[in-house]
């Protein structure tokens, strides 16, 4: 397995004013690649990016996009963007493209619908890239017996949208991380890593998701990319880094 970590637990000024600063704690801390925002790079100038990770010897993961993809109305604009994500994300060499969609209140069978039209769509234009697109759960779609994944999955191309399953906000659902991973690992494209602690998120080992038992069968059933995420900046990015990498090596081996 491959342990690449997700930018957002650096706040939007490091971002802004030290990326590359960012991509030296990465490599520091042991991880071998990174998931960015694509909001946050120049999507006009894939060298320096490209250039950014090669002199820290990390792969580009993904570069997330994420919309209100139930609304049929925002589709164009939805398209046209992560357009411009795939194209800069296959002259960077990242092989996935991961996308999400907002939080909405008794989101309806139509809107999943609505979804599975939108991720069919935007998976053709990932695969004519060359890409993987990645669909980013929350705990809305693990709700009920993970039947707004169930239907995501049944909705859309097997060969056009993925998961990118991120077990956090399966365990804050009140789902179990290993039978999610199971139940799913077929359309999976790779997985979000974080652990529950409260009503929101912790380092890999400090909180109350079973990842022990997660890693036991990732172990035995997974060979390719874990992204360990917090899903907001946190102060001490570099310690939360590092504490859930060793978490990594000491509890799973990788």
């Amino acid at each position: 397995m491959k342990v690449g970590i997700q930018t957002n637990a650096w706040s939007d000024e490091l971002h802004k004013q030290d990326l590359p600063g960012i991509l030296g704690d990465i490599e520091e801390t042991g991880y071998i690649g990174f998931e960015v925002g694509s909001h946050r790079v120049d999507l006009g100038e894939p060298s320096l990016l490209c250039d950014l990770a090669a002199r820290r010897g990390l792969a580009i993961v993904g570069l997330h996009c994420g919309s209100d993809l139930w609304n049929p109305a925002t589709l164009p604009d939805v398209e046209a963007r992560v357009a411009r994500v795939a194209a800069f994300s296959a002259a960077v060499g990242a092989p996935f493209l991961p996308v999400s969609s907002g939080r909405k209140p008794d989101k309806s069978p139509a809107d999943y619908a609505a979804e599975a039209v939108a991720l069919n769509r935007l998976g053709k234009l990932c695969a004519d890239h060359g890409l993987r697109l990645a669909y980013h759960n929350h705990d809305w779609e693990v709700w009920t017996d993970y039947a707004g994944l169930r239907s995501l999955c049944e909705l859309t191309e097997p060969g056009l949208v993925s998961l990118a399953l991120d077990v956090g906000w399966v365990a804050k659902a009140g789902g179990s991380p290993t039978e999610a991973a199971g139940l799913f690992l077929d359309r999976t494209a790779y997985f979000h890593l974080k652990d529950t602690l409260d009503d929101w998120f912790t380092e890999l080992g400090r909180g109350t998701a079973n990842l022990e038992e997660l890693g036991s069968f990732l172990r035995r059933e997974w060979d390719g990319w874990l992204v360990v995420e917090r899903d907001k900046a946190v102060d001490g990015p570099v310690e939360s880094a590092a504490v859930s990498r060793e978490y990594l090596r000491a509890r799973w081996g990788v």
